[in-house]
């Protein structure tokens, strides 16, 4: 799917008074030899997320080196399993971090759209997690009974505590 396809149904999934002041974007570097970007979130125009392959790479990288995930001996013909599972818990680690490749916020969007709004508020995934807190079928009922854990990331929490208050405006 086209990012302006994925974009706009997302943007259709948030609710109508936030959907005005929360916009997601992504770019590409043309002159790049691998033509990759970035990716961000705003909020009144406001960038409040952002994620980039060049500096999730180098972390990547550097928290490999500290691990020696991506040394010959941890790749052979039984090891590759191990090489997997390494890269999986890296990826993990940089995720609960806050470190986001492009892909990976198009990759949590795509999968939102495709999951019910019980599995994006529990997922893993601390993105997906997040845009869920914007979601206009979120009641008060559901919305209250959603728990922020100390891990979550500070977008999620910011869109939390955004939708706090729109459903607390909403008290007639």
């Amino acid at each position: 799917m086209r990012w302006s396809q994925i974009r706009k149904q997302v943007r259709e999934f948030i609710c109508p008074e936030l959907r005005a002041i929360v916009d997601f974007h992504v770019t590409g570097y043309r002159k790049a030899h691998d033509d990759v970007g970035e990716a961000w979130i705003t909020v009144d125009g406001n960038k409040v997320f952002g994620a980039g392959f060049y500096k999730w790479w180098n972390a990547f990288g550097k928290l490999c080196a500290s691990r020696d995930c991506l040394e010959p001996q941890s790749i052979n013909n039984s090891g590759f399993a191990t090489f997997s599972k390494l890269y999986r818990d890296t990826e993990q680690n940089l995720q609960n971090q806050g470190l986001y490749a492009t892909d990976h916020l198009i990759c949590a969007l795509t999968d939102y759209l495709n999951m019910s709004l019980n599995d994006a508020i529990e997922s893993k995934n601390h993105l997906t997690r997040a845009i869920a807190m914007l979601d206009r079928r979120l009641g008060k009922r559901r919305f209250s009974k959603v728990i922020i854990r100390e891990s979550d990331l500070p977008i999620v929490k910011l869109f939390y505590q955004m939708r706090a208050v729109v459903i607390s405006s909403d008290v007639v």
